[in-house]
């Protein structure tokens, strides 16, 4: 019985190592297998992300590719037409210089239709430029054309007056003579100048705004005949502006015979500050309206006045052709501020601020 027993616990003992061993190697088995499959999916996922990155970038390559290509297309087609835009843009008519749209100033390379498009330009410039030197030149000669008749006007008329034996009533018709000439020779001096605007601006000139304002001042005091009105001046500044001094006085004078036609009382005061002139009256003043117009050439709020209703787009044409800045404040029945700024002025002397 005791062997029995010891028998029957090594044969039990013994199956139960077998069965371990197999369950072990079992175990064993499906662990290697698990770490292989585990490490072909590995393998293969890698491949996968591998293959995807690739064929991202090569779809990138090829976006980046098809990009570049469109862009060169696009700028081959496109870059003719912007030449040509900034050719216009540039442009000006008044200048003697060429417009850039002749067959030898444009560049190589440049297709059968802009070139045609630019030979367009090219006439059309041409017409423009002929039309405007036509004008400028119409203007000018007339200009001095009138200037003779006017010179008559004048010495007869100051001859008239220096005769003792003339009435009182043939004196004030003789003044308004010499008026009116006055009138017309300061438009003619701005026609001209304004014909010869883009030829005066490289001449390099010098002028001194306040010699100038003092001149202007006694040119227009005979306006003022009449008329209880105090013109008079406030200086503070002296300074220079590259720019003839005819231009800087038609401007000006302009200005001041606005002022006078449009004050019957109170009065006109010019102010030479830095860099800048002030002209303040008291006179009837624009409405909203108005001064929204007043630089239109011709245009007369008021017929009763006298004057063109062309003095102040006189002023901003010169203004605008020098780079200089005209600005007006004014209140119906109260008066108006025009103030012209001088940007490049050299200021070459400051006073006490004195009347005269």
């Amino acid at each position: 019985m005791k062997r029995s027993s010891e028998l029957r616990e090594k044969v039990r003992r013994a199956f139960l190592l077998h069965a371990a061993s197999i369950l072990f190697a079992a175990l064993a088995g499906a662990a290697i297998t698990w770490l292989a499959m585990t490490h072909a999916q590995d393998r293969i996922d890698a491949i996968g992300e591998s293959a995807l990155a690739l064929l991202a970038a090569l779809a990138l390559v090829i976006v980046v590719a098809a990009s570049w290509r469109t862009y060169r297309g696009y700028s081959r087609a496109v870059g003719p037409m912007r030449w040509l835009a900034g050719r216009v843009r540039d442009f000006d008519p008044r200048s003697h210089a060429g417009d850039g749209f002749a067959p030898d100033d444009l560049p190589r390379g440049m297709d059968a239709e802009t070139r045609v498009l630019a030979s367009s330009l090219h006439e059309m410039s041409q017409h423009v430029q002929e039309l405007v030197e036509r004008e400028r030149s119409f203007t000018r000669d007339s200009s001095h054309e009138l200037r003779t008749p006017l010179t008559v006007i004048r010495i007869a008329s100051d001859l008239l007056l220096s005769d003792p034996g003339q009435s009182e009533y043939a004196r004030r018709s003789l003044r308004r003579i010499q008026d009116a000439g006055r009138e017309m020779e300061a438009l003619i001096d701005s026609f001209l100048l304004l014909a010869r605007a883009p030829d005066m601006e490289r001449t390099g000139e010098e002028a001194r705004v306040a010699d100038l304002v003092y001149e202007q001042v006694e040119d227009v005091r005979p306006l003022l005949e009449g008329k209880d009105v105090d013109l008079h001046v406030e200086h503070e500044f002296d300074f220079l502006v590259q720019a003839p001094s005819r231009v800087v006085a038609v401007l000006i004078g302009n200005l001041l015979r606005n002022a006078c036609i449009f004050t019957d009382r109170g009065r006109i005061v010019v102010r030479i500050g830095r860099g800048e002139v002030t002209v303040e009256d008291s006179g009837v003043g624009m409405s909203e309206d108005v001064l929204a117009r007043a630089f239109e050439p011709f245009y007369r709020a008021t017929e009763g006045r006298r004057g063109h209703g062309i003095g102040l787009s006189i002023v901003r044409r010169l203004s605008d052709r020098f780079g200089w800045s005209i600005d007006l404040d004014s209140t119906p029945e109260r008066g108006t501020v025009a103030r012209v700024r001088f940007p490049e002025a050299e200021v070459v002397g400051r006073h006490v601020v004195v009347e005269h």
